[in-house]
């Protein structure tokens, strides 16, 4: 089979299956989308800003949908429904990147403790999405031990969250 024709195969199996789970047939749930806006991450802030503004549009209608900035503490930047069109949404992502503190280092522990103590009141399923360079440079070695825990929990016991690093 020649190459060409092995990538119209493949372009149709993928638009046959709906390239994926597609938005319409996911539960709603809770969509959970986290911005790290610190100083060591700012080179990649429009690239966050550009997959954070199509994934967040691609959040299945009922869900609730909630917005964090975070650098050495998360900072809620918005709860509520899924946005109805793109320049609500890229007004809130642009407002999230500008009130960045502007902190040179990052502590993801913070967010995911403040996610962990938020999940039990958000309607499942959980969905995680944090946009970050992943930088722990401001967690002490207790808040790695912590952060094991924590996640070790959430995938034994619950609540289960999916959880998704974008730009590491």
């Amino acid at each position: 089979m020649k190459p060409l024709s092995i990538i119209a195969l493949a372009a149709f199996g993928i638009l046959a299956t709906g390239c994926g789970t597609s938005v319409a047939g996911m539960e709603a749930g809770t969509q959970v989308f986290a911005f790290d806006t610190s100083g060591s991450a700012k080179d990649a802030h429009e690239q966050y800003f550009n997959r954070g503004l199509h994934d967040v549009m691609s959040s299945p209608r009922g869900s609730r949908v909630v917005v964090y900035r975070f650098d050495i503490v998360p900072q809620e930047a918005y709860q509520g429904g899924a946005f109805p069109n793109d320049e609500e949404a890229a007004r809130l992502l642009k407002s999230t990147f500008d009130r960045s503190a502007g902190a040179k280092g990052t502590n993801i522990f913070k967010l995911l403790q403040e996610i962990d103590r938020r999940a039990e009141d958000w309607s499942k399923p959980v969905t995680i999405t944090i946009y970050t360079d992943c930088g722990t440079e401001l967690m002490s070695p207790d808040e790695f031990e912590q952060l094991h825990e924590l996640t070790k929990g959430w995938a034994e016991k619950g609540p289960k969250p999916s959880l998704k690093l974008v730009g590491v």
